[in-house]
């Protein structure tokens, strides 16, 4: 989705034109999760690899809200970006990509505000 491509282009893994060595994957074309340093993005449960890595996914994300959230398992790094719906979604992509303009610190933070100037809010 559009959050994905945000990410992946605000952290310099891919160019702003697309090529055919692209690192990014849709969810549906990984086999198995675990074992790899990832980011996961989804709008709710809509990415079954957050389930597999969790064992389960968030449904309760408050409407026009995500949450960004750290996971160190098994010696590898995961970060999942969960919003509510697409927009929220993309509001914690634009704070990840430029996350030494936020405060960014623990586990999870949580993610309102609006698309052009999304806010760290309380979980």
């Amino acid at each position: 989705g559009t959050a994905a491509y945000d990410i992946a282009l605000g952290i310099n893994l891919i160019t702003p034109v697309p090529v055919n060595n692209i690192p990014l994957v849709a969810s549906t074309n990984v086999v198995n999760i675990l074992g790899q340093n990832t980011i996961l993005v989804s709008t709710g449960c809509s990415n079954t690899n957050i389930a597999q890595l969790l064992g389960a996914c968030a449904t309760n994300i408050p409407s026009g809200t995500a949450k960004i959230t750290a996971y160190n398992l098994n010696n590898k790094k995961y970060v999942v970006v969960q919003g509510a719906d697409s927009v929220a979604t993309r509001k914690a992509s634009k704070v990840l990509i430029n996350s030494q303009n936020y405060n960014l610190q623990g586990q999870q933070v949580c993610v309102g505000g609006s698309l052009t100037t999304p806010q760290i809010i309380s979980c």
